[in-house]
């Protein structure tokens, strides 16, 4: 869309976008499960206009008004998240919230999988909306349901088209409490996933992105040739 706008003077048919995707490789033998906690994985690093105190926000609200939520709730942060740790402290949500440091990527994948829930993160600062994070891409490929608190943009674009979780603004706790409890009210009643488009899943299979560019290359190189010789073999 950027280069669009930088060459409005060109026609739309000359652009293609070819997404980055998720190996379903790196899932083969992972396996998901219900936990006995009801689980929120964030991995990561957290930094710059990324900021984690809504989502904690909502989450202290959640364990205010729901029930039975507190005996629940583990959340779980891998990788460089140190910049947390006031904050939760702030809210006295200690012990709800586990803190890791970086895990081999192996690890992570098995991390993804065995999750009730995960954590997508991204701020409200100028073109954040714009920003599709790998992060997203593998969380897609786990196929574990995804809470995003992101401005409407593309990645909030994507989770929506896909039914692949809740999406919810980063300015309103109250709202992401509830999009929490949504969440757990699918846990609590064993139908923690919800019902995915595959064909959107499917878009970000890495296989079909590289199918795509080997055509679109092929294509380009058979125009080319043509150009160059004014035929074709």
């Amino acid at each position: 869309m950027n280069f669009q706008n930088a060459y409005p003077q060109e026609s739309p048919d000359k652009f293609l976008s070819i997404s980055h995707g998720f190996d379903p490789d790196d899932f083969r033998h992972v396996r998901s499960n219900q936990n006995r906690e009801f689980t929120i994985l964030y991995t990561g690093s957290i930094y710059g206009r990324t900021d984690i105190t809504p989502f904690l926000l909502g989450i202290k609200k959640a364990l205010e008004d729901t029930e039975g939520f507190a005996a629940d709730l583990k959340i779980k942060l891998y990788g460089g998240v140190e910049i947390t740790a006031n904050i939760i402290a702030r809210l006295g949500l200690q012990q709800y919230v586990e803190i890791h440091e970086y895990v081999p990527k192996t690890e992570v994948f098995s991390l993804l999988g065995g999750a009730d829930v995960l954590l997508l993160l991204i701020g409200v600062g100028k073109d954040d909306h714009s920003i599709m994070t790998g992060k997203l891409l593998e969380y897609i490929g786990s196929g574990t349901p995804i809470l995003a608190v992101v401005p409407d943009g593309v990645a909030a674009d994507v989770i929506r088209s896909g039914n692949l979780g809740e999406v919810v603004s980063p300015e309103d706790p109250d709202k992401i409490k509830e999009a929490i409890l949504r969440c757990y009210a699918r846990y609590t009643n064993g139908r923690h996933k919800p019902d995915v488009d595959q064909s959107v899943v499917e878009q970000f299979d890495v296989r079909n992105s590289v199918e795509m560019f080997a055509q679109e290359f092929t294509s380009l190189v058979d125009r080319a040739s043509i150009d160059a010789t004014g035929k074709g073999d």
